[in-house]
């Protein structure tokens, strides 16, 4: 499981993230529907792209992608 590095601010503004695997990335909040979420995209395409809702982003958090042919987990670290 990758944990993902990011500050509670990013509510407010984007923000470039790290990870426990030394990835990183730029997470932003966006519009789905009239829902706000929070979008992480990696750069280099390290891992594949995924939002949480910004209502329920909390520390600890985790998250599975489904991709082709595998399923990646990721561990949400909120400061």
């Amino acid at each position: 499981m990758v944990t993902v590095y990011v500050h509670a601010g990013v509510a407010k503004h984007p923000e470039d993230f790290r990870c426990s695997d030394l990835s990183r990335g730029e997470a932003e909040v966006q519009k789905m529907g009239s829902q706000p979420v929070v979008n992480f995209a990696f750069a280099d395409h390290a891992h594949p792209s995924f939002w949480v809702d910004l209502h329920t982003l909390h520390n600890g958090q985790q998250v599975k992608v489904d991709v082709v042919n595998h399923q990646e987990q990721f561990q949400l670290a909120v400061k």
